[in-house]
């Protein structure tokens, strides 16, 4: 967004099908539609095989055959937990591949805990365990951690439902819990349903679309 509203020409390399991939496919569909209005060019469904010098410029190659000549390159390729030091301290991993803890954020050794992006957490009303690398748990994990070395193990984290919003030129884009692919992948039944609407009533000025996708398991 930021290069574009500079005049940069800008190209969006992703090798799912979609961006933002915690929603699910139709909402994402929107997103695509706005970022092509704004004159961002997609190439979803297609992965990065190598780059290559060519004078000045960097030639990034993908998959399909096709190629890239461009003068800057930016990589955003996700999080993975860094769980080099629990490992080397025979802590156990989780089946997320993050740091395992339970509910009072201690590990598999009860003198060490561990909390933030490189722990593993779980949904607060399904019995799933997941990675969630966001500032705002990782915040709430600190403040237990804390209290519970100092006062004892009595505070409890609740998990996580994954709860974050981004804005994406005019559109801000909110997801919480988990999405129906997720579910799906996790045999999990659910429903779904979409709703098009406005910001607020009609008939006062000033309204925006608003589109909303509810997940029922």
């Amino acid at each position: 967004e930021n290069l574009q509203n500079l005049g940069v020409e800008t190209i969006l390399v992703e090798m799912a099908d979609q961006v933002i991939t915690p929603i699910d496919y139709e909402m994402a569909t929107e997103i695509h539609k706005h970022l092509l209005s704004k004159g961002v060019k997609l190439c979803l469904g297609e992965q990065v095989v190598s780059f290559d010098n060519d004078q000045n410029k960097v030639v990034v190659k993908l998959k399909r055959g096709n190629s890239i000549s461009t003068d800057m390159v930016i990589m955003s390729i996700g999080v993975k937990p860094d769980t080099k030091l629990a490992k080397n301290a025979d802590l156990k991993i989780g089946e997320t591949g993050a740091i395992y803890v339970d509910e009072f954020m201690q590990t598999s050794d009860e003198n060490i805990y561990a909390l933030g992006d490189a722990v593993e957490s779980w949904h607060p009303n399904l019995d799933l365990k997941r990675f969630i690398p966001l500032a705002g748990p990782a915040n709430k994990q600190a403040r237990i951690v804390a209290n519970n070395i100092v006062f004892g193990n009595h505070e409890k984290y609740a998990g996580t439902l994954g709860t974050a919003i981004v804005k994406v030129f005019d559109l801000s884009v909110g997801f919480t819990g988990l999405s129906e692919k997720f579910l799906q992948q996790k045999n999990i039944k659910c429903h779904s349903t979409i709703i098009h609407s406005s910001s607020h009533a009609s008939y006062y000025p000033n309204a925006t679309s608003l589109s909303i996708k509810g997940i029922f398991a």
